[in-house]
């Protein structure tokens, strides 16, 4: 029997600058919760055989593409997402890289 695939994603630093207190943990719980979403759905990609595993050490993802003035929400969705994507390119470990 083999067990379920299960993802272990650890943010050691998350550097906020420029937010007020309020909107720093806005961003970091809307970051939280999309990361949870997109590596739930990688999780069950795992499990259908979908998607490879990969074991990253570091991961720099690129700048955010966000308006000026964007919400404390769209902010963290796009950090959230930008990690998630950062995974996927080979350099990282994704797609074909895996290991």
């Amino acid at each position: 029997m083999t067990s379920p695939p299960w993802i272990d994603l650890r943010v050691d630093e998350l550097a906020l600058e420029g937010f007020s207190p309020g909107d720093a943990r806005r961003v970091a719980l809307t970051m939280e919760r999309e990361l949870n979403v997109l590596m739930t759905r990688r999780a069950k990609a795992l499990a259908r055989g979908g998607a490879q595993p990969l074991h990253v050490e570091s991961l720099s993802p690129p700048p955010l593409n966000v308006a000026p003035g964007a919400p404390p929400a769209a902010i963290g969705k796009a950090a959230a997402r930008a990690i998630a994507g950062a995974l996927e390119q080979p350099q990282n470990g994704g797609r074909g890289g895996a290991r």
